[in-house]
C-alpha cells in the first residue's frame, strides 16, 4: 500500500511539472497587464507592462521583466511612481542599449510620454526624455522600432502630422495624415524602416514601402483590389522574416456590401510578392489576426476571437512556406487558470502575441475577471504564458 501511494504521488508530481512546463504566469495579484517586447541576443526575453496596484484597478506602475530562454527571471525593474503608468513598448537599440517608452495617464488623461534607456541587464541609464506635447490629450506613441519612435506631432501651423523622433527625442522626419501611407506597422530592417499599411484616403489600396532614415522612398508596392468592387484594403500584420523579406496579414472591404476578402501575402526583400494565399480564406466572415509569426519555415497566423470568451479556444492556422495552408490548431485555456470567484464572473482571454522559446512556440494572454457581485475595483488581470499546440 505505501508502494503504490508512493507510485500515485509520483504521478501527480510528474503531472504538475507536465503542466507547469505548458504555462508561466508573469502577474500577481492586482491587474497585471504586460506584453512581449523583444529577445536579446543572448536569448533573454523582455517584456513590458505595468503592475497593479491590489484592490484599485486605476493604480499602476511601469514594469519591465526580463526571462532567461528557460524562462527563469534574469531581472526585473518596478518604477516606483505610481499613476496609470507603465512602459508602452521597447526596442533593443543599435548602441546595445534597451529603450524604452515610459506613459502615465491618470483620469483617461496623458500626463507624461518619456524615452528611458536601460542596461541590457535593467539598469537605469541617463536622464528621462520628455516627449510630451503638453495639452494634448490622445498624445500617443504608435510605433518604437530600434531607430525611432512613431508619434503624433503638430507642424507649425498647427496640422496633426506623424512625427518619426530618434531616441534622444529629436524629429528624424515626419508627414501630414492625408501623404504617403496610413501605417498600421512600422518595422526597422538594414538601417531604413519598412511601413505597411494603405494608401491614403476614403478608397484605399493595402500598400508597404521601404523609407530611409530621413524618410526617402526606397521602394513601394501597392497590392491590387482581391474583389470586383474593392473599397478599401490594408495591411493589418507585418512582419520580416529570416530571409528579410516580409509577410504580411491583408484585409479587404467590398463597396457594396458588407462581404471581405482576406490574404496571407509573402514580399521578399524589395517589396516583389512571392506568393499570395487568398483562397484558402475565401466565403468567411471577417476574420481578425491577433498575430502573425515566421516558426520553422512556417507560417502561423493566430485568429483574433473578437468575444474574447474563455469558453472559446484560440485559433492558430498553419501555413507551409509555400503559403499553403497545413491546417490548425487550438488551445482551449482553462477557466480555473483565471481563478474566478464563481461560476457568475465574465471571464475574457486576449492574447498580445507569439514569441518563440528553447522549446516551441509561446503565447502571452491577457486573462481579465469581471466580478459578478464585487465591485470593479476588485477584478483583477493576469498575464500568462501558454505553450503553443503545434503542427509537427
Amino acid at each position: 500500500m505505501k508502494r503504490f501511494l508512493i507510485v500515485v504521488m509520483c504521478l501527480i508530481i510528474c503531472c504538475s511539472v507536465a503542466l507547469a512546463e505548458e504555462s508561466m504566469n508573469l502577474g500577481a495579484e492586482g491587474n497585471d497587464e504586460m506584453k512581449y517586447a523583444f529577445t536579446l541576443p543572448d536569448g533573454r526575453m523582455l517584456f513590458v507592462g505595468s503592475r497593479g496596484e491590489p484592490g484599485n484597478y486605476q493604480e499602476s506602475r511601469a514594469r519591465l521583466l526580463c526571462l532567461n530562454p528557460d524562462r527563469t527571471v534574469s531581472w526585473e525593474y518596478l518604477d516606483s511612481a505610481t499613476g496609470n503608468a507603465r512602459y508602452n513598448g521597447a526596442a533593443f537599440l543599435p548602441d546595445g542599449t534597451i529603450g524604452v517608452v515610459y506613459t502615465n495617464s491618470p483620469l483617461q488623461r496623458s500626463e507624461a510620454i518619456e524615452i528611458r534607456k536601460f542596461s541590457i541587464n535593467g539598469v537605469p541609464i541617463g536622464e528621462s526624455i520628455d516627449i510630451f506635447n503638453h495639452g494634448e490629450a490622445s498624445d500617443l506613441v504608435n510605433a518604437i522600432t530600434p531607430y525611432c519612435i512613431l508619434k503624433k506631432i503638430f507642424s507649425e501651423d498647427g496640422k496633426e502630422q506623424r512625427g518619426f523622433l530618434d531616441w534622444n527625442g529629436n524629429l528624424m522626419f515626419s508627414f501630414g495624415r492625408k501623404e504617403t501611407i496610413g501605417p498600421y506597422k512600422v518595422l526597422a530592417t538594414d538601417g531604413a524602416l519598412v511601413l505597411a499599411g494603405c494608401e491614403v484616403g476614403t478608397a484605399s489600396n493595402a500598400k508597404i514601402m521601404k523609407v530611409d532614415l530621413a524618410g526617402n522612398m526606397i521602394w513601394e508596392t501597392v497590392l491590387p483590389m482581391m474583389m470586383v468592387n474593392g473599397a478599401r484594403a490594408w495591411i493589418d500584420q507585418c512582419v520580416e522574416t529570416a530571409d528579410g523579406g516580409f509577410l504580411a496579414w491583408v484585409i479587404e472591404s467590398d463597396a457594396n456590401s458588407d462581404q471581405w476578402a482576406h490574404a496571407l501575402v509573402r514580399f521578399d526583400a524589395n517589396g516583389r510578392i512571392l506568393w499570395q494565399n487568398k483562397e484558402s480564406f475565401d466565403n468567411t466572415p471577417v476574420i481578425g489576426c491577433a498575430d502573425l509569426i515566421e516558426y520553422r519555415n512556417m507560417s502561423v497566423m493566430l485568429v483574433r476571437n473578437e468575444t474574447h470568451s474563455i469558453a472559446a479556444p484560440s485559433v492558430y492556422l498553419w501555413f507551409d512556406e509555400n503559403g499553403k495552408k497545413i491546417g490548425q490548431t487550438e488551445l482551449l485555456i482553462p477557466r480555473e487558470d483565471a481563478k474566478p470567484l464563481s461560476n457568475e464572473d465574465n471571464v475574457e482571454v486576449i492574447p498580445h502575441g507569439m514569441l518563440i522559446m528553447e522549446d516551441g512556440l509561446w503565447t502571452l494572454y491577457d486573462i481579465r475577471i469581471e466580478n459578478a457581485v464585487i465591485l470593479k475595483e476588485m477584478d483583477s488581470v493576469d498575464d500568462i504564458l501558454y505553450k503553443v499546440p503545434e503542427m509537427f
